[in-house]
């Protein structure tokens, strides 16, 4: 899809979506400051947010139904009224409507309550970031044997990324999944 924005103009594309499918999507545009998001239809969350990650939104739904990609200006260059062409190319691939992306904090799927941090290297710390992303502002560094609580997994990519917290509720962010272990507590 082709198109131009400006100022504090946004652009949704909805996009139909099966439990457990990757949706990805790109975006080369002629304003460094234009950017896509990702996110169910309805919520204010974003599954993907460009202008943490970049232009290449990668996520596996966790449910079916519509899905916004949604381009827009960041509000430095909005306010100047600034305006952008863009290119945006979205694909739908994967999935079984029968294989639903699990969330690994529900015990009836098998997850566990907590986690432990595990396989960091001595000397080393675990990352915990603001959002599922290795590019994200690290919010908090914990060593291996901290006990974490599971408040639920998805994949972004390639990579398992669990939001956790200690048990007191500090350190809360999203850790990679390699690093965690189950642990009873």
């Amino acid at each position: 899809m082709r198109d131009t924005i400006s100022g504090y103009e946004a652009v949704d594309y909805i996009v139909r979506v099966m439990a457990g499918q990757r949706l990805a999507a790109t975006l080369r545009a002629s304003n460094p400051s234009s950017y896509l998001n990702i996110k169910a239809r309805g919520s204010s969350e974003a599954l993907f947010n460009g202008s943490i990650e970049g232009n290449v939104g990668d996520v596996i739904v966790p449910s079916g139904g519509d899905y916004v990609v949604e381009v827009y200006l960041m509000r430095n260059a909005a306010r100047r009224g600034e305006s952008a062409n863009f290119s945006l190319t979205v694909e739908v691939t994967g999935g079984d409507p029968g294989n639903r992306q699990p969330d690994f904090a529900d015990g009836l799927s098998g997850g566990p309550d907590f986690w432990e941090v595990a396989n960091v290297q001595p000397g080393d710390r675990l990352n915990v970031r603001a959002r599922p992303s290795s590019q994200a502002t690290t919010v908090a560094r914990l060593r291996n044997g901290t006990v974490l609580r599971n408040l639920g997994c998805r994949m972004n990519g390639q990579t398992r990324w669990c939001r956790v917290e200690r048990r007191d509720g500090s350190a809360g962010g999203w850790a990679a999944g390699r690093f965690l272990v189950e642990s009873g507590g």
